[in-house]
């Protein structure tokens, strides 16, 4: 059996180490949930507003789905049905200022 070389200031050290490993993956978690937060809000936006001013009305959210899988084939979550929820999250909370509110989340 291997006789522990290392004191207890290396295991503080290390200990610490780990702890910055720890809090840089959730602070790159929180990071990443954020932009698509804004990503979902941005894109629930453009879709109303296009809907709103053209005449392409329920069909374009369908078309945008197939481009989308077609430019991005290994991305998940923007089927038909997550278009749709972008679109109501964007009317849920277009009196808000989403993106700014976002950069506050702890």
């Amino acid at each position: 059996m291997e006789k522990n070389i290392f004191n207890k200031e290396y295991i503080e050290f290390i200990s610490k180490i780990k702890e910055n490993i720890i809090k840089s993956r959730q602070n790159a978690i929180l990071k990443v949930n954020s932009e698509l937060i804004n990503l979902y809000y941005t894109l629930g936006k453009e879709i109303y507003f296009k809907q709103k001013e053209s005449n392409w009305g329920i069909n374009l959210i369908g078309q945008i789905e197939k481009d989308l899988r077609k430019e991005f084939p290994n991305v998940k979550g923007f089927s038909r049905r997550n278009l749709f929820y972008m679109r109501k999250f964007y009317l849920f909370f277009k009196t808000e200022n989403v993106p700014q509110v976002v950069t506050q989340l702890p």
